[in-house]
C-alpha cells in the first residue's frame, strides 16, 4: 500500500471515529483536510457508515422512548440531515 493510500485510509477512519461521536464539526475539518492533500471524498470509504447510522438513531429513539427526552427527536434529524448531505 502507498503512503498516499495509508494517508487516505487513516483519514476514513478519522471520519468514521467523528461520525461515531457526533463530532459533526470535526467531520467537516477531516474533508477540508481530504481536499488540502487533493484527495477526493468518497462516501464509500467511510468504514461501517450505515452501522454507525443506525447506532447513532437507535441511542436517540432509545432515549426518547426510555427518558422522555424529547431534545432527542432534534437530535435524530441533525443526525439524518447531515448523513444525508455528506454519506
Amino acid at each position: 500500500m502507498s503512503f498516499k493510500q495509508q494517508d487516505e485510509v487513516t483519514f476514513y477512519e478519522r471520519l468514521a471515529k467523528s461520525l461515531l461521536s457526533k463530532k459533526f464539526l470535526q467531520f467537516r475539518e477531516v474533508l477540508q483536510e481530504l481536499k488540502d492533500y487533493n484527495l477526493i471524498f468518497n462516501p464509500y470509504n467511510v468504514p461501517n457508515r450505515f452501522e454507525i447510522l443506525s447506532q447513532l438513531l437507535i441511542d436517540c429513539i432509545r432515549n426518547v422512548a426510555q427518558g422522555y427526552q424529547i431534545s432527542s427527536l432534534g437530535e435524530f434529524i441533525e443526525i439524518l440531515r447531515f448523513f444525508n448531505e455528506f454519506i
